[in-house]
């Protein structure tokens, strides 16, 4: 479960159930109140559709950019990050064997038949 795997069961519940609440609060707040705000702020759904767009839009393409990241790394992800940016630089990611794993196609004068 991630920040609650080295704690105590009981602080792992309470834990969920602070984050369920929270989640349920924002959730009801917006509900009752979106369309209100996006009114008051002249925002179209349209717009915000967009925006969103743009905003996944972005959070891929950092994703795409495979970069280490800036916040705090234990030593076996930093090991681990490593060894996969070693592994494929020296071709061993499945694009770099692409064209090996095709049928040959040997252009050589000595596989065309004589006229």
């Amino acid at each position: 479960m991630g920040p609650t795997d080295s704690g105590p069961m009981k602080e792992q519940r309470g834990m969920i159930t602070q984050t369920s609440v929270a989640v349920l609060v924002i959730l009801m707040m917006s509900y009752l109140t979106g369309q209100s705000l996006l009114r008051f702020f002249s925002v179209s759904v349209a717009s915000l559709r967009v925006a969103s767009g743009l905003v996944i839009f972005a959070m891929a393409w950092v994703m795409l950019q495979a970069r280490i990241s800036a916040t705090k790394q234990i030593p076996e992800e930093i090991e681990e990050a490593e060894e996969s940016s070693d592994a494929t630089s020296d071709g061993d990611s499945p694009a770099g064997n692409a064209p090996a794993s095709g049928p040959r196609l040997d252009h050589s004068s000595s596989s065309r038949p004589d006229r």
